[in-house]
């Protein structure tokens, strides 16, 4: 929602459970992995507003799209679907050493839970997501640009990811989106691209 100077919100509340080699237990409140840019942390964007789609997508019209006073954070309460919800996550950033020296630092990553979802307000859904990318060269940190790091080796990663919010048993209230993702860092230079529906 909106925030004012004199209102303290909290923003992310979780507690992460190493369970074993292979997955971690994430429950509390906090970031639904849901797209590239999304889970990059506002101090590492290139620019000051995260990319219109994500804004796009919370049901806004052109004028409120473009609206100066619109941050990513404080869309409204349709916004919360794409940023930050109660639930719980199995997640992981693995190592895959199964195709010999040439990518001998593959990385798969992937996010799977339930959150709360906007549309389940009366309790009765949840809302299923999941992120998976596999990173071949490396993991790719979630950072716009690549002036912090400056990697010298040369990083790519491509990624997918789906929600369902199903809401109530009306079909008109159901809200589904899905994204594929491809990030490239190197020496300085990064390209991102996010293609969503």
């Amino acid at each position: 929602g909106n925030y004012d100077s004199s209102s303290v919100s909290l923003i992310d509340a979780w507690v992460n459970w190493d369970i074993c080699d292979w997955t971690n237990l994430k429950f509390g409140r906090f970031k639904v992995p849901f797209g590239w840019q999304h889970q990059v942390h506002k101090s590492d964007l290139q620019f000051g507003n995260r990319a219109l789609p994500y804004r796009a997508t919370a049901g806004f019209n052109n004028a409120a799209w473009n609206s100066m006073n619109l941050g990513y954070e404080n869309v409204g309460s349709l916004g919360h679907i794409y940023d930050r919800d109660e639930g719980l996550m199995f997640h992981d950033m693995l190592a895959v050493p199964w195709f010999g020296d040439f990518l001998a630092d593959f990385q798969f990553e992937y996010a799977a839970g339930l959150f709360d979802g906007y549309l389940a307000s009366s309790g009765s859904w949840l809302m299923p997501a999941w992120r998976v990318a596999i990173h071949p060269f490396g993991a790719v940190p979630y950072t716009e640009s690549d002036f912090r790091q400056n990697t010298d080796d040369f990083l790519m990663s491509w990624g997918t990811s789906w929600y369902y919010d199903r809401g109530s048993e009306h079909a008109d209230r159901a809200r589904t989106a899905w994204e594929l993702d491809i990030a490239i860092k190197w020496y300085g230079f990064s390209l991102v691209g996010e293609w969503m529906w």
